[in-house]
């Protein structure tokens, strides 16, 4: 038993031998590549996904109210946007230069619709109502 044993280490020393000449070839090619072709960092392209907020986002960080002055101050073109995906997003860079020149928050006077005409003699709901005189 002890001949095999040793037969056995004996085996294995010598792959391990070899796996070491293989190691001390290979980072002799790796270095000699390395001289041929160094390595230039990569330069990493900016996310364009990652400087477009949602709404939400940019009114949080003007610290307004999304619904009313958000929408205020892209209807009247003093906050650019742009589509992605199919939905309206706020460059980054808008809302810091939005945020550092400061902007006007006054609202716009809504658009009120004009009162439907009414054929002749007809008379509304309220009309019936106010004529039951209770």
């Amino acid at each position: 038993m002890s001949s095999s044993r040793s037969a056995l280490l004996s085996a294995i020393e010598g792959i391990h031998e070899e796996l070491r000449a293989i190691n001390a070839t290979l980072t002799t090619i790796a270095s000699a590549l390395e001289k041929r072709h160094p390595k230039t960092p990569t330069r990493r392209r900016p996310n364009p996904h990652a400087q477009l907020l949602s709404q939400r986002e940019a009114a949080r960080r003007l610290g307004v109210d999304r619904n009313t002055t958000l929408v205020s101050l892209i209807q009247t073109g003093q906050l650019r946007t742009v589509k992605a995906n199919g939905k309206r997003k706020v460059p980054a860079t808008e809302v810091e230069r939005l945020a550092q020149e400061g902007f006007d928050s006054t609202m716009p006077e809504p658009r009120r619709r004009a009162p439907r005409p009414r054929p002749a003699g007809s008379r509304s709901p309220g009309d019936g109502i106010r004529a039951l005189k209770l």
